[in-house]
């Protein structure tokens, strides 16, 4: 617990006593146990007002895990937006799917060339 709250993240710190935890009973599915344990971890920076939840496992300690993780990418993305690791991410996703579609245009251009050609050459003959 002690080595999340201290953990540092490169170019800034979170300071544990920034941070309200709280603890709510789960939900969905997973049969009875998770209904009737707490194990759902919210979150919320003070600072800078930004909530996270995390209920994706059963167990407490690994949801607070995953919702620290969460919170530190948040703040690290509010704070230097492009230049922190979620926005590198994201530019990374965005130049993929341009360059997919930059392909998917060219070959049916390519295509639409060639069914030209072929119809041109069948007019000929």
């Amino acid at each position: 617990m002690l080595r999340l709250l201290y953990r540092s993240f490169g170019k800034f710190t979170l300071n544990p006593t920034d941070v309200k935890e709280t603890l709510t009973r789960g939900w969905g599915p997973g049969g009875q146990k998770v209904n009737k344990s707490t194990n759902c971890v919210c979150l919320k920076h003070i600072p800078t007002g930004i909530m996270v939840k995390a209920h994706d496992s059963r167990q407490l300690y690994e949801n607070r895990e995953i919702a620290y993780k969460r919170l530190e990418e948040k703040i690290e993305f509010q704070l230097y937006g492009a230049e922190s690791k979620k926005g590198i991410k994201i530019e990374k996703i965005k130049k993929q799917k341009d360059r997919q579609r930059r392909r998917r245009l060219q070959k049916e251009e390519n295509q639409l060339k060639e069914s030209e050609e072929s119809d041109d050459n069948k007019n000929i003959e």
